[in-house]
C-alpha cells in the first residue's frame, strides 16, 4: 500500500520490499553497529513506529484517488490534456479525507486481483547485467508505446543519467587522492620521498578513481544522440564533454616525469 511505503521514507518504485521482525532491531541492534560515515544513520532503526497515521507520512501517499471507477468527465479531460489539478475535485483523492474513517476505509481500485502475489516477483532492472542492456530494453519499451515518445525517453535518459554521472565521476577523478596497493594507506598526493612509493611498505602507490568509470556511458550516450537524432544543445554537450574527458585522461601533451628528471 501506498501509505506502507511512504511511512518507511520509501518510494513503491521497483525496489523489491523488505519486512522485519519486531524482536529484530531490539536484539541485534547497538549505536555501536552504526558506521561513522555521512548517511551511516539513515536505514538504522532508531525510531519504530507503532501506528501508520496517513497525516504523518509524505504528501506524495495523499495523491491516490478513492474511485472503484472513472467518470466519463476524467477521459474527456484528457483528450484535452488538462492539467491534473483540473480533475482533482472530481477523483476523490486521499487527501480529501484526511481526518475521517475515509483516511482508511473505502480505498477504491479499478483494477481486481484475485491475489496480489501473482504480480512479478523480480524488478525486469534486475534481469539485465549491464547498463547498456537497460538502455536498450528502456528504449525498446519506448518505441512501442504508442503514448511515449522515445526520442524524449533518450534526451532523459542522457540529461538526468548518464551526464551527471560522466561530470560527477569526472570531478572525483580531477580531485582524488591515492593508495598504496599492498597495505591500502591512503594519500592526498603522492608521497615525494621513496621515489613516490608507499613510505609506510614500499611498494607502488596507484589513483583510487578508475578512468574507465569516467568513461563508461560516453560511447552510448553519443549513440543516443546520432540515433535520435536529438537537439544541437544536447549533442554539442555531449561531445564537449567528451573532450573534456579525453583531455584529462588521455592528453598526449601531458607526459608523466620522475621526480628524478628535475635534477
Amino acid at each position: 500500500h501506498p501509505y506502507w511505503h511512504a511511512a518507511k521514507r520509501r518510494n513503491c518504485d521497483g525496489d523489491e520490499d523488505g519486512v522485519m521482525l519486531l524482536l529484530d532491531p531490539l536484539l541485534n541492534f547497538s549505536r555501536h553497529y552504526l558506521p561513522s560515515k555521512i548517511g551511516g544513520r539513515m536505514d538504522a532503526t532508531l525510531v519504530i513506529g507503532t501506528k501508520l497515521d496517513p497525516n504523518e507520512i509524505d504528501v506524495e501517499a495523499h495523491n491516490i484517488d478513492t474511485l472503484y471507477k472513472y467518470p466519463l468527465e476524467f477521459y474527456e479531460a484528457t483528450e484535452r490534456y488538462s492539467t491534473p489539478s483540473e480533475i482533482e475535485p472530481i477523483m476523490n483523492l486521499v487527501k480529501s479525507q484526511l481526518g475521517t474513517f475515509g483516511q482508511y476505509e473505502h480505498i477504491g481500485y479499478n483494477i481486481p486481483t484475485d491475489d496480489i502475489n501473482e504480480g512479478p516477483t523480480t524488478s525486469a532492472y534486475k534481469l539485465y547485467e549491464t547498463m547498456d542492456d537497460k538502455v536498450t530494453a528502456q528504449l525498446h519499451l519506448a518505441k512501442i508505446i504508442k503514448a511515449v515518445k522515445a526520442k524524449k525517453v533518450a534526451e532523459k535518459i542522457l540529461t538526468t543519467h548518464f551526464n551527471p554521472d560522466i561530470l560527477g565521476n569526472l570531478r572525483k577523478f580531477s580531485v582524488q587522492g591515492f593508495r598504496c596497493v599492498k597495505c591500502n594507506e591512503k594519500f592526498r598526493r603522492v608521497p615525494i620521498s621513496n621515489s613516490g612509493k608507499c613510505p609506510k611498505c614500499g611498494n607502488r602507490v596507484i589513483l583510487t578513481v578508475n578512468r574507465g568509470g569516467i568513461e563508461k556511458y560516453i560511447p552510448r550516450a553519443l549513440d543516443l544522440c546520432n540515433d535520435f537524432n536529438l537537439d544541437d544543445y544536447t549533442k554539442q554537450r555531449m561531445e564537449l564533454i567528451e573532450e573534456y574527458v579525453e583531455s584529462l585522461t588521455n592528453n598526449p601533451k601531458i607526459k608523466q616525469h620522475k621526480l628524478s628528471d628535475f635534477f
